[in-house]
């Protein structure tokens, strides 16, 4: 949360390193926590609008097909889930993300 006060500009969404929900009981992952949090608690003059998009490199018991992208020319899919935003435009974005492998650039930097 604290990142957010360095933040100049509107953000519309946060990408996470994981699930947003987590399997077909769509239990609350770090995604919803923080997603719930801001709209309870804007920072920094951010709209309260902002969507959560989890990306996990890795499966969890129960994730559905439908949230696997295939990106670059890897085999082996990402699994990406989303709050406040279509899942299919969460996909959408990592898609179109920067990186010609599997794991978009910006979420290789550490």
């Amino acid at each position: 949360m604290s990142l957010l006060s360095d933040v100049n500009g509107a953000l519309t969404c946060i990408i996470i390193d994981g699930f947003v929900p987590l399997g077909t009981e769509r239990k609350a992952g770090l995604g919803p926590y923080l997603y719930h949090h801001l709209q309870q608690y804007p920072h920094n003059n951010q709209p309260q609008s902002i969507s959560v998009i989890g990306v996990a490199k890795s499966s969890f018991i129960g994730t559905s097909a439908e949230c696997e992208v295939l990106r670059g020319t890897s085999e082996k899919p990402l699994f990406v889930t989303a709050a406040g935003m279509d899942l299919a435009v969460a996909k959408a974005h990592i898609l179109l993300m920067h990186g010609d492998y599997r794991i978009p650039t910006l979420l290789k930097k550490t």
